[in-house]
């Protein structure tokens, strides 16, 4: 049975990229509720209950449809949970919508850490967090990443997506953008097109 927390930060479907919990933009790197926050938020502010509308129920009962969810128990707490408060219900609404866009597979307001030149690694290097680079999400501070011609030859290295196995930052080691393959080795010196090499240094 999955607890109401996993449910909140439960992974969207991934029709198009894979996915893992963030913010509402289909769980972005934002501010996460936890149940712990969304009770304390509740009593907190009591004036922000909300009733949640016939439209708004039925969208969150598409969207945990969409995710698999069946445990009824677990859909009557989090359906009440999103009652509590104004805020929240907005921020799952929000999540919802997202989640049944990337449905049809169409991506318009989202973007992929992967493609933005704050990616490091694995993280983003203004809000400090570490992200699935290839999933789909809304933000706010996305900055569009310069790519390199395909035809351009380059070298992993220099890259700020590849991760070397080895403290001088050469030699074998993993591209976090995922031109290769999770799990592939990549030398750093080898010699290939790609459309997603950022510099480093930039």
């Amino acid at each position: 049975m999955m607890t109401l927390s996993a449910l909140i930060h439960k992974p969207k479907s991934k029709p198009i990229a894979t996915a893992t919990a963030a913010t509402t933009a289909t769980h972005c790197p934002h501010i996460q509720l936890t149940v712990a926050n969304v009770a304390s938020v509740a009593v907190a502010n009591p004036k922000k209950t909300t009733t949640i509308q016939p439209d708004d129920h039925q969208k969150l009962l598409d969207y945990l449809a969409a995710i698999d969810e069946t445990d009824q128990d677990i859909i009557n707490e989090y359906l009440t949970e999103c009652g509590k408060d104004a805020a929240i219900l907005a921020r799952e609404l929000q999540q919802a919508d997202d989640c049944l866009q990337l449905k049809t597979g169409n991506t318009t307001g989202l973007v992929q850490c992967s493609g933005c030149q704050l990616l490091s690694g694995d993280t983003c290097k203004f809000h400090g967090w570490r992200v699935v680079v290839d999933k789909w999400r809304r933000c706010t501070d996305f900055e569009q990443l310069q790519k390199t011609p395909v035809s351009e030859l380059i070298t992993c290295k220099a890259c700020c997506h590849f991760q070397s196995y080895n403290t001088h930052g050469g030699g074998a080691g993993a591209c976090s953008a995922g031109v290769q393959p999770f799990g592939a080795c990549w030398w750093a010196d080898t010699v290939h097109e790609c459309s997603l090499w950022t510099d480093k240094q930039a």
